[in-house]
């Protein structure tokens, strides 16, 4: 068995994946972190304990998930029938239905990304710690970069809680141990991942990083005028006319190549299902066999009109202001790098706090999606009262999903970079 690598990591010279700005990393120890000068982004971290913690975490995270799958989740008791569920089938219950694809990415961001992050994290750390590392790993570790962001567990909690108000209005509802498992399983998760540095892990399981001298690093250099680019999943440096990484496979965007036409793209894309979205029904009540329909805006103000305030905020920020600022604050920053000289800019670092609002944000738009989801699975009452998705939890999901990959082909470095952007 081979030693544990050192848990400090030597000066080596990277390029902020944010600014592009070129950064000579001074030695990091257990609990610090490395960030860029220019525009604050985190380089490199290095969490207490770095291999034991992310293992400790996920692993009670999957017992803990284990529990929330098993255990009963919650018991609805209304119009004399009592239902109790278990936590997959707020999605299982949309599989038979007209609306079986919603189901399948809810439970693919609820359930299945996120089991699949927990065992990759324990994978990862043990073959480090066996010191077995390959191609096994590099497959798992660029997997786990890409997954990352598609996790959605925290945005279903809070989901949970929304639906309760609505539920309590509607029927009695008693709490299984299913849900107070659930609980702590997303508290595990969020410091699992939070506890895990891709870069950090890259640099332990492979040492092929280019070393480049204090000198050519500073002076505020940037890659483009070093004609170098940064693998944005390893951080490995490679020169300007390789495309794609050769220690992790991933594609390779020279900052002198970045364009905006994807992130257009998705957001024309977006645009077009928000609206959609926002005029048909989203959620379809049946009660004594005549039907219903409600949009956004009906259940915010039919949350508004009886009083429960804070549900109503948490929709309409969710489903109406979260959308329409990402989409607002993207289309915004794709004009502002093409230079053009009747658009007023802020200073670098307030449009760079800004990208990174709407990259964090993005994925809580999917709360309203959950709420009727969790809705319709617990509502099926026949003709006596039941509750079906509107053809609007489709649109909603897409313009989540669109939204997301609208803000992942957006290059940060365009922000930075002084060049006329094309399209």
């Amino acid at each position: 068995m081979k030693a544990l690598p050192p848990t400090s990591e030597p000066s080596h010279f990277m390029i902020c994946p944010d600014c592009d700005l070129a950064v000579e990393v001074e030695e990091l120890h257990e609990g610090e972190l490395a960030r860029c000068p220019r525009c604050g982004a985190v380089l490199m971290k290095i969490v207490h304990h770095p291999y034991l913690v992310p293992v400790l975490n996920a692993a009670a995270a999957l017992v803990l998930m284990i529990a929330a799958e098993l255990l009963p989740f919650m018991t609805v008791s209304a119009a004399g029938t009592n239902i109790t569920m278990q936590l997959h089938d707020v999605a299982t219950a949309l599989f038979t239905s007209d609306y079986r694809y919603l189901g399948y990415v809810i439970y693919s961001v609820m359930q299945l990304i996120p089991a699949f992050m927990l065992l990759f994290t324990i994978i990862i750390f043990a073959q480090i710690r066996l010191g077995i590392t390959g191609v096994r790993t590099y497959v798992i570790l660029r997997a786990f970069s890409t997954l990352k962001e598609w996790s959605m567990v925290e945005v279903f909690l809070v989901a949970v809680l929304v639906s309760l108000v609505k539920v309590l209005s509607l029927a009695e509802v008693k709490l299984g141990l299913g849900f107070f498992a659930f609980i702590l399983y997303v508290i595990f998760y969020i410091r699992t991942v939070s506890s895990v540095d891709e870069r950090w892990i890259w640099d332990r399981v492979t040492r092929i990083r280019k070393r480049v001298s204090a000198l050519a690093a500073g002076g505020g250099h940037t890659g483009l005028e070093l004609r170098l680019s940064s693998c944005p999943v390893c951080g490995e440096i490679l020169p300007s006319g390789v495309r794609r990484c050769p220690r992790c496979g991933s594609k390779v965007i020279f900052a002198g190549d970045a364009g905006i036409s994807s992130c257009v793209a998705f957001l024309i894309a977006a645009c077009i299902m928000y609206v959609h979205a926002n005029v048909m029904p989203i959620m379809v009540t049946e009660t004594m066999g005549s039907l219903s329909y409600s949009t956004v805006m009906d259940g915010i103000i039919f949350m508004w009109t009886t009083g429960s305030y804070p549900v109503a905020a948490v929709i309409f920020i969710a489903s109406v202001f979260v959308p329409v600022f990402k989409i607002a604050v993207l289309t915004w920053l794709c004009i502002s790098v093409r230079k053009l000289n009747f658009l007023k800019k802020p200073s670098h670092r307030k449009r760079i706090r800004l990208y990174r609002v709407t990259e964090f944000i993005g994925r809580w738009s999917m709360v309203d999606v959950f709420v009727v989801a969790f809705m319709a699975a617990y509502f099926q009452m026949g003709t006596m009262f039941s509750i079906y998705p509107g053809v609007a939890s489709m649109s909603f999901c897409a313009v989540v999903i669109l939204t997301m990959l609208a803000a992942n082909s957006f290059d940060p470095r365009l922000i930075w970079n002084v060049k006329e952007t094309l399209i």
